[in-house]
């Protein structure tokens, strides 16, 4: 966002400044600490990025990931702040057991990925974010350590609907949503 956004911005994120690390913003109903956080020059924060990277047992947590967010997005929206929200999720996960051992392998199905698109292309209502991006993946599992063998997923593989791929495609992709992100930010400040 920083590159995207040129001088006068400010971003800030636990990685890229670790003295200040994620920044607790005031929400219409409670304090929220953020991942990324954007402010026009010293001012206060004017927008802000979630991101969430699922790597396990994403059935069995799949409506309260989306239950969360309505309730963060709307605390965050209801106090004029922008909201983005970016999802990374493994098309095929692990699901592991309480020893820590894998159990089984989920793979993420249409009927998950269509409540995000169906949230994203809802009217302008508080709890959805003013802009939404998942990121599919592919995941190393038999060896979940080695990220630099994590890799765009293949949407042509996976069985899911034409209209959600079509979305995941475009108005869900990554770079529609920094273009997104970006644009709303600067028609803010």
């Amino acid at each position: 966002m920083q590159s995207a956004l040129g001088e006068g911005y400010a971003v800030q994120s636990l990685r890229k400044n670790e003295q200040d690390g994620e920044e607790t913003v005031a929400g219409k109903y409670y304090d929220k600490t953020v991942d990324v956080s954007i402010a026009k020059g010293d001012g206060a924060s004017m927008a802000i990025i979630s991101i969430k990277f699922v790597t396990s047992n994403f059935r069995q947590n799949a409506n309260n990931y989306l239950e969360n967010l309505m309730g963060e997005t709307a605390n965050l929206r209801r106090n004029d702040i922008i909201f983005g929200h970016l999802m990374v999720l493994p098309t095929v996960l692990p699901y592991f057991k309480r020893s820590g051992e894998i159990g089984r392998e989920e793979r993420v199905s249409n009927r998950h990925l269509k409540k995000y698109v169906e949230l994203g292309c809802d009217d302008d209502y508080p709890h959805r974010p003013d802009a939404m991006g998942i990121g599919l993946v592919s995941l190393p599992l038999d060896d979940l350590s080695d990220v630099r063998r994590i890799e765009p997923a293949n949407l042509a593989e996976m069985e899911i609907s034409q209209s959600v791929r079509a979305a995941l495609e475009k108005e869900f992709s990554v770079p529609y949503f920094m273009r997104n992100m970006k644009k709303r930010i600067e028609e803010k400040a």
